[in-house]
């Protein structure tokens, strides 16, 4: 912690830079977040906070786009005046009332030159926001994150030297695979001056026993600390979910019957205390993602009475399971090893029934803005497998992938349209499916050796658009693919 306020206090001195703060689940991570902003606070500093989801579907920027709307917040005209190209904010975050330039200057641009001045703007705009008062950005859950957001941290790791801004951000260390863009994250800025990154270990024995003390109201014998002690390696969340446990179960521990061996069979624990409708619930709930709106939940399960649901929801809050933001009206989970425990207790049959249900449900709740969702229900609906309508899932994947192009973000891309054109199998192409093996072959060229993709691979995806496109006449796509004959080899 003295290492973060450490670095908080040179952000302040005009001296910005970026902390990762890396730890198993349930290490502390946010706890020591949750410090940190309560003492920049208390020390005048412009606190902002975001979250990569876990849930597939989330848009590129995601994360950027939380923060874009906590600065701009009631701040849009006197921010903006020194922002270079505003309008990419909007893009990141739909909805914020920023000036446009004329649309077709915009599509005139090239991947890449929509990437640098994305980047340019959201620089532009913590540099604006900074002038007033120093400023500290904690993004959350860095291994969730889309290759966009990473890679706009890398720029500002370079671009925020001189600027009372301090970016901290965590991630679970052992939850990325080589080829992970947070891997190139690491790796670009480790040599930087301003960069400080820090690794959360578990609590010592004393430090548990005053945890346990604290949850149930007494000291635990030496036997149980013990226990506790060796079962958890002191990480507090798995602390905190075996001194939770029903007390008779507490109670037969104390004669020799193991504890839960890892956080998994903790939560288990206390899944097994809810009633039948209320774990049924939150099946449906754990599925749609960490942050879920009863209005979806009841589109999945019609069948079960309005009070039903409500009684299951009650529980689940009187249980901390799940918590409540009033504010938007939804609910998540208290912390997401929780959920990926329901899901995992989900048969695998099940589980496609029920990832087809809520998309389906996510579908019909979203209407008319459907288009602007079209990355989760690309997720849901693809994770649904055969059981999902083949072309809805082809479109949605389709249409993911484009977006995700339109903003350069590859990896996101490259896994869209991957399954879109996994999906168009042997068959005839149409425009459509020449439109998937054309982004495929961009994406592939962009993400190279990364995702394990040769350059063989990229042209033979682009050469099969372009084959298509000359023979049934569809000159547009002639030209837009001979325009890019870095690929067309």
């Amino acid at each position: 912690m003295s290492d973060l306020r450490d670095a908080l206090a040179r952000a302040g001195s005009g001296s910005g830079g970026v902390s990762l703060v890396s730890g198993d689940p349930g290490i502390g991570k946010t706890r020591t977040l949750q410090e940190l902003a309560g003492f920049a606070e208390a020390s005048n500093v412009q606190v902002h906070w975001a979250r990569c989801p876990e849930d597939r579907g989330a848009p590129p920027y995601w994360p950027w786009s939380q923060i874009i709307r906590s600065i701009v917040a009631g701040n849009v005209d006197s921010l903006l005046d020194t922002v270079p190209y505003p309008e990419h904010l909007r893009s990141i975050a739909p909805g914020v009332a920023i000036r446009t330039v004329d649309d077709d200057i915009a599509s005139t641009l090239t991947p890449d030159q929509v990437r640098f001045q994305t980047n340019a703007a959201v620089s532009g705009l913590l540099r604006a926001a900074g002038s007033a008062s120093p400023l500290l950005i904690l993004i959350e859950d860095l291994h969730n994150g889309d290759s966009a957001s990473l890679r706009l941290i890398e720029v500002l790791a370079r671009d925020l030297v001189d600027v009372p801004v301090l970016i901290v951000s965590t991630y679970r260390d052992r939850e990325f695979e080589p080829g992970h863009p947070l891997g190139s994250l690491l790796g670009s800025v480790a040599a930087l001056p301003n960069f400080d990154r820090l690794h959360l270990t578990g609590l010592g024995r004393t430090e548990v026993a005053e945890l346990v003390r604290d949850i149930t109201g007494a000291r635990p014998s030496a036997r149980r600390l013990s226990d506790i002690f060796e079962r958890t390696a002191g990480n507090p969340f798995f602390v905190l979910e075996v001194a939770r446990e029903p007390a008779d179960l507490s109670q037969t521990s104390e004669i020799g019957r193991p504890l839960p061996r890892n956080v998994r069979d903790a939560v288990g624990v206390r899944l097994d205390a809810l009633s039948t409708p209320t774990t049924e619930y939150l099946s449906v709930a754990a599925v749609t993602g960490r942050v879920f709106d009863p209005a979806v939940i009841r589109l999945v399960m019609p069948e079960s009475e309005q009070q039903e649901l409500l009684n299951s929801l009650d529980q689940a809050l009187d249980h901390q399971i799940v918590e409540s933001d009033e504010e938007q009206g939804l609910y998540k989970f208290t912390h997401d090893l929780v959920r990926e425990t329901i899901v995992s207790r989900i048969p695998g049959g099940d589980l496609l029934v029920a990832h087809l249900a809520v998309g389906e449900a996510l579908e019909h709740h979203y209407g008319d803005s459907a288009d602007d969702h079209v990355d989760e229900l690309a997720h849901h609906f693809g994770e649904a497998g055969e059981l999902a309508d083949t072309d809805r899932t082809f479109s949605y994947s389709l249409a993911a992938g484009r977006r995700a192009l339109a903003v350069s973000a590859y990896y996101d891309a490259y896994g869209f349209l991957k399954r879109a054109v996994e999906l168009l199998g042997n068959g005839a192409l149409d425009d459509r499916g020449a439109e998937a093996h054309f982004g495929l072959g961009r994406t592939q060229e962009a993400v190279g050796v990364a995702m394990g993709v040769s350059p063989l691979e990229a042209a033979q995806s682009v050469r099969t658009a372009f084959d298509y496109c000359e023979e049934s006449g569809n000159s547009d796509g002639v030209i837009a693919i001979a325009g890019r004959p870095s690929v067309l080899q």
